[in-house]
């Protein structure tokens, strides 16, 4: 995993150039800090130069769970573990990023007020 300037790389880089450079554009238009997780077998010599070549610095391996959103129905249930939305329960949605990355409430309160920004502006 990059750490540095989250996007999900989720498919052969083929047009990674692309997706960093649009995401670089957003996150400093938003003033957001963010990292770039790349799976293993995506990671080549190549991609590793040009990575290093943008300023990303290798942090660490880690283990990243991924949801499709495309057919995601939303609050469901199923053996005892309940997915549900959490638009409304931003302070609940963000204590599990503060215990899986040994993070603070300080630093996750910023991506908590753009969640809640966002919606507004969606209503």
């Amino acid at each position: 995993m990059y750490i540095s300037k989250s996007v999900y790389i989720k498919e052969t880089p083929k047009g990674l150039h692309t997706i960093l450079d649009k995401s670089e554009e957003f996150f400093q238009t938003e003033s957001l800090s963010f990292l770039v997780i790349i799976p293993e077998e995506f990671c080549t010599p190549e991609i590793q130069c040009s990575l290093d070549k943008r300023g990303y610095i290798y942090a660490e391996s880690s283990v990243c769970m991924v949801l499709k959103l495309d057919d995601f129905e939303g609050n469901k249930q199923s053996n005892g573990v309940r997915i549900a939305h959490q638009n409304d329960k931003l302070d609940d949605w963000m204590l599990p990023l503060i215990s899986a990355f040994d993070s603070t409430t300080q630093v996750c309160l910023p991506y908590v007020e753009r969640h809640q920004g966002c919606y507004k502006e969606r209503d």
